[in-house]
């Protein structure tokens, strides 16, 4: 969908979010002006949420935020941003405690026959895209059920490491409590959006943005729709020989 000039004699020129829940996927904000603040995107409460290729492009404003202006709220950015686009984005994940077992071969490392510490080390990575339905079995330590376990594999990235976690779902995986500082807003005692785990996604700061966002790819730089190949102004790196991009110009 396409929202495109419109102007606003206050905040918002395209999108004014006070309370609530709004979400714009695949959306492009284009030409839209604020007489004040927020030329795209005016945020002063609530969760935006702005996904799968969603561009505010040349707008303005007589004061800040000449694409968006937070005052206030949640706003968040789902990747992949638009081809030649970039954001310091990262995984959704849940931080955990260190695994504090004894190394396999001490007293008491062992239970049913594994090593507490090395399946606790192995299955990391799959707890940290693991959530439980109660918040509060957490805090006991209770092994996670297999349905649970599958969810947390159907967060993986790829096919690959997907089918990689299902061979291990009747495994114990000595998962640990989350730390208080989380990177997402992903917990539900909180407020926040379980099913951000697995995203990768950028959480934009309460200061205005100015220029098109997401930001663009320098020219001569290769360019991707994969969000490891978008976290950063290098995009995808340099150009192969003989191979010129202008996308993100």
């Amino acid at each position: 969908s396409e929202i495109s000039d419109c102007h606003a004699t206050s905040e918002g020129g395209a999108v004014l979010v006070e309370n609530g829940e709004v979400s714009l996927s695949t959306t492009k904000i284009l030409e839209c002006n604020a007489t004040k603040s927020g030329g795209g995107l005016f945020s002063a409460g609530g969760r935006t949420s702005l996904r799968n290729g969603t561009l505010i492009s040349g707008c303005s404003t007589e004061e800040e935020g000449s694409s968006i202006f937070l005052l206030g709220g949640e706003v968040t950015y789902t990747l992949p941003a638009p081809l030649g686009r970039w954001l310091p984005n990262a995984l959704c994940e849940v931080y955990r405690g260190a695994c504090p077992y004894p190394s396999c071969g001490k007293d008491n490392s062992y239970e049913f026959g594994v090593c507490k510490q090395a399946a606790c080390l192995k299955h990391r990575g799959d707890c940290a895209l693991l959530m439980y339905d109660n918040y509060e079995v957490l805090d006991r330590l209770s092994e996670p059920s297999s349905d649970h376990k599958e969810a947390a594999c159907n967060r993986h990235s790829t096919p690959e490491m997907q089918g990689i976690c299902r061979t291990s779902v009747n495994e114990s995986w000595y998962c640990q409590t989350p730390t208080f500082v989380q990177p997402c807003n992903w917990d539900p005692q909180r407020g926040g959006q379980p099913s951000l785990l697995g995203e990768n996604l950028y959480q934009l700061p309460l200061e205005p943005v100015e220029r098109a966002f997401p930001y663009r790819c320098a020219a001569g730089l290769d360019v991707s729709l994969v969000p490891e190949n978008q976290s950063s102004s290098l995009c995808a790196g340099s150009c192969p020989p003989g191979i010129s991009s202008d996308i993100g110009s």
